[in-house]
């Protein structure tokens, strides 16, 4: 399936990440643990990096404080965050 990617898989010092080249520029994002390289197909390559590149998915607002609630992708998963700096 890594053949009909348009990115580059690497393994850098804090794991596996994409890289794609965009014009002159070359945008990366870190591949979660619980998703191998192989199962990387070029939706989720452009999900990735357009989360790395516009930051993180806001999906609530905290009905106490009312600061927002982001979903963050990392590491080992999906995750929520109830602000970003």
């Amino acid at each position: 399936m890594l053949e009909n990617l348009d990115a580059k898989v690497r393994i850098g010092k804090y794991g596996a990440y994409v890289e794609k080249e965009n014009g002159e520029d070359v945008v990366t994002a870190s591949i979660p643990k619980d998703l191998t390289p192989a199962d990387l197909d070029p939706e989720k390559v452009e999900t990735l990096l357009k989360q790395k590149a516009s930051g993180p998915d806001k999906v609530g607002i905290h009905p106490e404080t009312a600061q927002p609630i982001y979903l963050l992708i990392g590491p080992y998963g999906p995750s929520l965050k109830r602000h970003f700096l």
